[in-house]
């Protein structure tokens, strides 16, 4: 039998991890910055796996910047600020020498403060991004495999984006644009309408006074004390919503999934108009696994389609 290939399997990796355990990898502070900027209207910022934040205060004109990262690599550029005309870049560098090890070693923050009235365009990766008490016509949020927290933020074209991570937004109004993918988000309170997308992961809308539509796939979507719902899809998932107001654009659709609807609604002042594939519909005290026109003679008529799934509408 052959020891070598096990004894350098040993020395590779047993060893180092010995060595790793005992001597740590010396970290090296890379940056090390505060500073302060007029006349800035927005702020793009990029930081990778940093944690970043930007708070919006009061009575403040100027924006300020404080960061700091560790790294084991010392080829590292660190954190690169430059402005632009009324515009903020910053961003997070590596650098093209830095190897996968050392990448795995990055410890630090870019902390932001500056004006309420601030468009920002804020990305991520794997880090934490915190961005509070904001009002512009433009936000624009994105992260992957980090977290987002937004919270009293006001904007009529906000955008917010996650995948393999967690989004949690809070107190927020005016319009939202809400992506999850592979990922969880939730949403708790809202002044305005919403639209979202979500597949493979979990999305919750709590207290929404707006309308709110978009569609789920491969996952599950919570929607409760909703104003209105619009145009609402599901396949391959489930969706659960209670406490949820009908109105003239609500219209719903399930394929390979479950629907719950409970609603604030009188059903009776509603027409529903159903095409309904291999599926089942329930709606109030009707049942059918075909076609299902409900006349109440009102002026509203709630439509949508069954797929090969289960829809049950109730008060």
């Amino acid at each position: 039998m052959n020891r070598y290939p096990i004894l350098f399997l040993f020395v590779l990796f047993g060893f180092s991890g010995l060595q790793s355990g005992c001597n740590p990898v010396p970290m090296n502070t890379i940056t090390d910055m505060e500073d302060s900027y007029d006349g800035i209207t927005k702020i793009n910022l990029n930081g990778g796996a940093l944690e970043v934040s930007y708070t919006g205060k009061e009575d403040m004109e100027n924006v300020t910047i404080d960061a700091f990262v560790e790294a084991s690599d010392m080829d590292m550029e660190g954190v690169l600020v430059k402005q632009v005309g009324d515009e903020l870049n910053v961003s997070f560098e590596s650098g093209n020498n830095g190897s996968f090890f050392s990448s795995l070693n990055i410890e630090g923050y870019i902390s932001l403060s500056g004006p309420i009235d601030m468009a920002l365009n804020i990305h991520n990766s794997s880090g934490t991004m915190e961005v509070s008490n904001v009002n512009n016509d433009e936000i624009v949020l994105k992260g992957s495999s980090g977290k987002v927290e937004g919270k009293d933020l006001a904007s009529p074209n906000l955008r917010v984006k996650i995948s393999s991570g967690k989004l949690e937004l809070e107190n927020i109004e005016g319009s939202l644009n809400m992506e999850v993918s592979s990922g969880m988000g939730t949403l708790k309170g809202m002044k305005g309408d919403v639209k979202f997308s979500g597949s493979s992961g979990y999305v919750s809308f709590s207290d929404v006074d707006g309308l709110i539509s978009g569609g789920m796939s491969s996952g599950k979507a919570d929607l409760k004390r909703i104003n209105q719902l619009g145009e609402i899809s599901l396949s391959s998932g489930m969706l659960d919503a209670s406490q949820c107001g009908l109105g003239p654009e609500t219209k719903l659709s399930v394929s390979s999934g479950y629907m719950k609807v409970n609603t604030t609604s009188s059903l009776s002042n509603f027409n529903f108009d159903f095409n309904v594939g291999s599926g089942r519909l329930e709606i109030g005290n009707e049942s059918s696994s075909e076609d299902l026109y409900i006349n109440n003679d009102a002026a509203v008529t709630v439509k949508g389609r069954i797929q090969s799934g289960k829809m049950v509408i109730s008060e």
